[in-house]
């Protein structure tokens, strides 16, 4: 995690990501207290070959996505651009892409 990004409060996982026969599989959750959308950059062997974006859950029960780069940049978005929800807490489990 960069820009200000930790584990997440409540108790989840700290976030992970695997290579499972083609699939990158996030797991656990991140926060921020800041203000930078963009929480990590993935390793070259996770990189998409094109712009992906993920659905994932973010505080108040609202749904936001990960924007992944080609170059590995993570960003996250946040319904309605209420980042706060994002900052708050992004859940990673259950989001993945085939690379």
């Amino acid at each position: 995690l960069q820009n200000g990004w930790t584990n997440s409060p409540f108790g989840t996982r700290k976030p992970a990501v695997a290579l499972d026969n083609g699939i990158v599989v996030f797991k656990g959750a991140m926060a921020t207290t800041g203000t930078n959308p963009v929480p990590f950059t993935l390793p070259s062997s996770f990189r998409p070959s094109r712009v992906v974006f993920i659905s994932v859950d973010l505080c108040n029960a609202t749904s936001g996505r990960l924007q992944i780069e080609p170059t590995g940049v993570v960003t996250v978005q946040a319904q309605g651009g209420t980042f706060s929800n994002a900052a708050c807490f992004t859940g990673l489990d259950g989001a993945s892409f085939a690379k």
